[in-house]
């Protein structure tokens, strides 16, 4: 019998399952009410030690802020993943973060300037060999996917 996160004691406050219920909304059902669920997950991921999660979990919110937040929140999220991507000193991270800066610019700023971003960011993917992200299985997401 499987084991399901409510079952357990902590099951609707676990940080797991406050992203995973984000995530969902954001990527599945298309519900703003994501940026909540996503915003929360962080700190609950950090409370519990859990710190690589959590910079997930950030960058998730950043994303969807940009999708469904204003040009103030959406900035704010991307803000914070960016000083957490840099403070990381990971490659991979700083190039989600120059592609979290991206679709924040072409959803609330400036195509032009999107571009420029979005470009280092796969700049950057090529020169790291980022978690050997050879299909690019995220480089169509600024352009292409829109919430449902």
């Amino acid at each position: 019998m499987p084991c399901l996160a409510w079952d357990l004691p902590d099951g609707p406050s676990a940080a797991s399952v406050t992203y995973i219920e984000g995530a969902h909304a954001m990527l599945v059902t298309g519900d703003p009410g994501s940026r909540s669920l996503l915003a929360e997950a962080p700190e609950r991921f950090r409370a519990s030690g859990q710190v690589g999660d959590a910079h997930m979990a950030t960058m998730l919110w950043a994303m969807a802020e940009a999708f469904f937040g204003t040009r103030t929140s959406a900035s704010a999220a991307r803000d914070a993943y960016v000083g957490e991507a840099e403070a990381s000193g990971a490659e991979w991270a700083r190039t989600w973060a120059q592609w979290c800066t991206g679709l924040v610019e072409l959803r609330h700023g400036e195509a032009e300037r999107a571009l420029a971003h979005l470009q280092q960011a796969l700049a950057g993917n090529r020169r790291s060999g980022t978690a050997g992200d050879r299909c690019g299985a995220w480089r169509p997401w600024p352009g292409r996917w829109r919430p449902p």
